[in-house]
């Protein structure tokens, strides 16, 4: 490839064979990883709230990335750790992605 023919991106140049950002797929959100899990342990958000002890329609809002629909920070932590654990995920993980993702507090 030339320089003629080279991909500007933000005022520099792509390096052969890197992606453009425009092209990159975004990473999953946290209620999508959240929602994946669930799905394949086989639940639906009833069963999840008997087992977790938190009410289903919070368990939706944690899907659906809604965190305007939770209680709170605090309670929006605890939520995301607990149920994490109940979906055989990295609790730590999940809050850092949350964290990461501009949503959660230090």
């Amino acid at each position: 490839m030339t320089a003629r023919h080279q991909l500007r991106v933000g005022g520099r140049r792509l390096a052969r064979g890197e992606r453009s950002p425009i092209d990159a797929t975004p990473a999953p959100s946290v209620g999508d990883v959240l929602y994946a899990a669930r799905e394949r342990k086989g639940v639906d958000l009833y069963r999840a709230e008997r087992d977790t002890k938190i009410r289903a329609k919070y368990l939706d809002a944690l899907e659906r990335s809604e965190y305007a629909e939770l209680p709170g920070a605090v309670y929006t932590k605890g939520f995301l750790r607990n149920y994490a654990v109940y979906l055989g995920l990295d609790p730590d993980e999940i809050v850092e992605h949350w964290r990461q993702d501009g949503l959660g507090v230090s």
